[in-house]
């Protein structure tokens, strides 16, 4: 794959002064991670039982997984927590009726089969007879019925419930309209659960592997409170079992023997560390303490694919990096200024220098090679640059009716060098294109939840990586309800073609209204797509079993230390 750095565009060279885009990028050049690897022995060399119960060391460890996390979970509860890193460590720990092979194709997870009524809106499973939690009872039904009520219920504040909402009665439970009692799930018998849905959903077994849907263990949750995701009290029914969680540190994991595929398990013990810092992690890898790495700071990029070329693997997934405006908060609940504020940032330019991964420059929602739906393009995405600024000038001076002060404008990241570059490098656009004054705030990943999710920001960084492989898991976070629209954003029609293509069996029909509400979401922008993610792992090669997939789910388990 090519990285070739394309050069500034013909506007920017005119409007951007080389010194003004070098505070934008190059200034930041110099914060990468270095080259300087931390002392250590080489691949290869033998562990002691030491390093693996501590994970400490350089080398191999066999039976041992170390990953890097990129930050502090918010939370371990599977229907409270947020973000990717806290994801990657729930994979681990839980698992719901369905589950996914290594190469992202859904397949049973506690349940071992599956009956879909001729009305496709009711769903039948059957129990694996060996499935079990961590404690070694048997997970059953009705731990499902808790945990699938509990996910929906107002007094537990689960900014994902609405991912349940195809459910009988979901929507309405969400909104404290209804009992929990009255959610369509129910435990038919010891083996066997009995879901009804609201309309027909064609990706809903996709949700079944989200962790939204993961059983909880009722007793510890009942005895400890919020307490129960704690090590001591935490009882679980995925591959591995939580030990040691260490904030800020690492969390250790152990082999759960209780789960029912235990036999094809190779991992003995999985250490996650919270490493917000690229570079940090970066050295950590360098110096074969960590096994398994994401997205080396870009500044590496290239000496890193040189460097490990086999080590190095750039994939495709379903996500999308943008950024959100609070739509409550003047200016920005003015269309034609958010539109500005779009329409004068290169995407190109941010991909060329800063993201360096092959990304596509994004001017819609929904990425390229999500199932079920072909990607929408607004007339601007074939312009110039210098089209684009043209118009994002016309659009401000009617937004902004000539008004002789600046716009100000705070833009909102979670630590990352990449964050960083790509917020400082919109701020030098918009200062450059359209007068706007911009401030920069970095808060670390937790806190930087807590404020966003208060709605107390302007404009934040944000991604999503679909949760499942179909266009609802990116329109449905944009709907005026739901748990994740941080935007606040509330558009009833895009609500209205939405709820009708979450329920249209017509493949063809149901393509077409999502278009519809994409074209409604693009003109409204209360988002800035700025491109479709690409993702990068780092693998050492004595870790096995790695497979790229299209949402970067990867469990522990699906690994092996050779």
């Amino acid at each position: 794959m090519s990285h070739a750095i394309k050069s500034l565009s013909l506007s920017l060279r005119r409007s951007l002064s080389a010194a003004t885009f070098c505070a934008a990028i190059g200034l930041l050049a110099g914060c990468g991670g270095g080259e300087t690897p931390v002392a250590g022995s080489k691949p290869g060399v033998a562990a002691n039982s030491s390093n693996a119960e501590t994970g400490q060391g350089s080398g191999k460890i066999p039976g041992v997984l170390r990953r890097s996390n990129g930050a502090e979970p918010g939370s371990l509860d599977p229907h409270l927590a947020e973000g990717v890193p806290a994801s990657n460590v729930l994979r681990d720990l839980y698992e719901g009726l369905m589950t996914e092979k290594a190469n992202g194709e859904l397949t049973g997870g506690v349940a071992e089969s599956w009956d879909v009524s001729d009305d496709g809106l009711s769903y039948t499973f059957t129990f694996r007879d060996n499935a079990k939690w961590s404690n070694g009872e048997p997970v059953t039904p009705n731990d499902f019925v808790y945990s699938l009520r509990r996910a929906v219920d107002p007094k537990t504040r689960s900014t994902y419930a609405d991912v349940l909402s195809p459910i009988l009665n979901a929507s309405d439970i969400i909104a404290g309209k209804l009992p929990t009692g009255k959610l369509g799930v129910v435990a038919v018998d010891g083996k066997t659960l009995r879901i009804r849905l609201q309309g027909v959903t064609p990706y809903f077994l996709g949700l079944l592997a989200h962790a939204t849907s993961y059983p909880v263990y009722q007793k510890a949750v009942e005895q400890y409170g919020d307490k129960f995701v704690r090590p001591e009290n935490t009882v679980t029914n995925g591959a591995f079992k939580l030990v040691e969680h260490t904030p800020r540190a690492l969390m250790k994991l152990q082999r759960n023997t209780h789960y029912w595929n235990n036999d094809s398990n190779q991992i003995n013990t999985v250490f996650f560390y919270p490493i917000e810092d690229q570079a940090a992690a970066l050295k950590r890898y360098e110096a074969d303490e960590v096994d398994f790495a994401e997205s080396p700071p870009s500044t590496q990029v290239d000496r890193i694919k040189k460097k490990y070329p086999d080590e190095f693997t750039i994939f495709s997934i379903l996500g999308t990096y943008y950024f959100e405006f609070n739509v409550n908060k003047k200016p920005f609940n003015n269309a034609k200024l958010r539109q500005a504020l779009s329409l004068a940032i290169d995407r190109q330019i941010i991909i060329d220098r800063i993201g360096k991964l092959d990304q596509q420059p994004a001017f819609s929602w929904v990425p390229p090679g999500t199932d079920n739906y072909k990607v929408f393009e607004p007339e601007y995405a074939s312009w110039s640059q210098e089209q684009r600024n043209a118009a994002a000038k016309k659009l401000f001076a009617e937004a902004t009716n000539g008004q002789s002060e600046p716009v100000e404008v705070q833009i909102l990241y979670n630590t990352s060098e990449s964050h960083k570059k790509i917020s400082l490098a919109i701020s030098q656009m918009w200062e450059a294109q359209l007068g706007v004054k911009t401030t920069l705030v970095n808060q670390e990943w937790k806190v930087f939840l807590k404020t966003r999710d208060a709605g107390d920001f302007q404009v934040a960084r944000a991604g999503w990586v679909g949760d499942y492989n179909d266009p609802f898991t990116f329109l449905e976070i944009l709907l005026s309800k739901h748990g994740q629209n941080n935007s606040n954003y509330n558009s009833s029609e895009y609500d209205r073609l939405v709820g009708l293509a979450a329920n249209m069996p017509d493949l063809e029909q149901r393509a077409q209204l999502i278009h519809d509400a994409e074209k409604i979401l693009v003109a409204d922008a209360p988002v800035i797509p700025l491109y479709f993610y690409t993702s990068v792992r780092l693998v050492k090669p004595w870790v096995k079993g790695f497979e790229p997939n299209v949402l970067g789910h990867f469990r522990s388990s699906h690994f092996r230390v050779e």
